[in-house]
């Protein structure tokens, strides 16, 4: 993420909702949760100051492990397990990609394990439909 172009933008559309002064923006690596930043708006005259996260929280699954995840870590663990690949090549994917490394091993394998735990709720839903069909 080249912070250079969302800076442009910011710079040149944001205004402090306080003071309507220039706002700057930024966002640090440090404080990231996978692949969400926590991104941080400060005013330049007044003390006026935000901060979001550039991802929702997704849903949790009823009875999966872990915590609720960030949408764009659940997407992202869900389109490498569907190709059959696992977090080492998620990883060679983040820096091909010149992205920061992803969420860690043990953070990928809680969001395998409810994406395994909502694939089992579907299934045995899908299966009792059926079963009510005939």
């Amino acid at each position: 993420m080249k912070s250079t172009i969302l800076e442009q933008i910011f710079h040149t559309i944001a205004r402090c909702p306080q003071c309507s002064s220039e706002v700057r923006f930024s966002y640090h690596l440090k404080n990231k949760k996978g692949l969400c930043y926590i991104l941080e708006f400060n005013c330049s005259s007044c003390n006026w100051k935000e901060n979001f996260f550039s991802s929702p929280l997704s849903e949790k699954v009823k009875g999966s492990p872990g915590k609720q995840s960030f949408d764009v870590n659940l997407r992202m663990a869900l389109a490498i397990r569907e190709i059959g690949k696992g977090h080492n090549v998620l990883s060679t994917f983040s820096t091909f990609m010149n992205m920061p490394l992803p969420m860690k091993k043990n953070n990928f394998q809680e969001i395998n394990e409810s994406l395994l735990k909502a694939y089992t709720i579907v299934a045995e839903e899908s299966i009792l439909e059926a079963g009510k069909e005939l």
